[in-house]
């Protein structure tokens, strides 16, 4: 009984993290615009990328916003997302669609030039 539990329970993580991992969705493109605001202002830092679409985030101008979420280290990636920018080199960006702010932009999960 013991063993069938604990098959059970590993059998539960194992898909509750494969089904984490499908939910990010990615797309490589160029950085079009990166925005940083103030500690004080409601708004949080972003890019905007040269896409039309990239799953369910919602468009800004036609363009793909991304936000950087504050609760988060989020220093690296923007600047990461800023040397990309200033050497004109396309990123690979991944967003949890579930993960949006309140005007339904993606927050980025994960980030690589």
């Amino acid at each position: 009984m013991k063993n069938l539990i604990m098959i059970i329970l590993i059998f539960t993580v194992s898909t509750f993290a494969t089904n984490k991992t499908m939910a990010l969705t990615s797309a490589s493109a160029s950085i079009e615009a990166i925005g940083f605001s103030s500690e004080n202002q409601p708004y949080e830092d972003f890019i905007t990328l040269n896409l039309s679409q990239l799953g369910g985030c919602t468009l800004d101008s036609g363009k793909i916003l991304l936000r950087f979420k504050r609760s988060t280290d989020y220093s690296k990636g923007y600047s990461i997302a800023l040397a990309a920018y200033m050497a004109n080199k396309p990123i690979r960006v991944w967003v949890d669609e579930s993960d949006v702010d309140s005007q339904g932009r993606c927050y980025i999960q994960l980030l690589r030039i």
